[in-house]
């Protein structure tokens, strides 16, 4: 989070909502009365310091679950040192295993909601 903090601040966004998937990154950014854990505390406060210099910063929990396309498609892209966007054509294969999962899932519920 701090790197996307470092990366976004200074540019000429409107608005920057970072988005993370750990609970406890969420409740120390976001929670005013969350007590920070020592581990991520100076990680916490560097963040309060970029974000206190721009306008129009938020922060957004979603579940890891939701998250697993973008974790695949990270890892997928430090393990290869990539940098820049892909053609829908040449995805990763972790990458289109995870949306492919994602796909199922959603069309699951989407046949027990019918079937209700």
């Amino acid at each position: 989070m701090r790197w996307a903090v470092c990366m976004s601040i200074g540019k000429d966004f409107g608005s920057i909502v970072l988005e993370g998937d750990s609970l406890i990154c969420y409740q120390a950014l976001c929670l005013s009365d969350s007590t920070v854990p020592w581990r991520i505390r100076n990680i916490v406060q560097d963040i309060f310091l970029m974000v206190s210099r721009s306008q129009n910063v938020s922060f957004s929990g979603v579940s890891r679950v939701a998250n697993g396309a973008a974790h695949c498609f990270v890892k997928w892209s430090l393990s290869y040192n990539f940098v820049g966007s892909i053609g829908v054509g040449s995805c990763p294969p972790c990458l289109e295993a995870a949306l492919l999962r994602r796909t199922l899932v959603l069309l699951l519920c989407l046949s027990f909601l019918f079937y209700l």
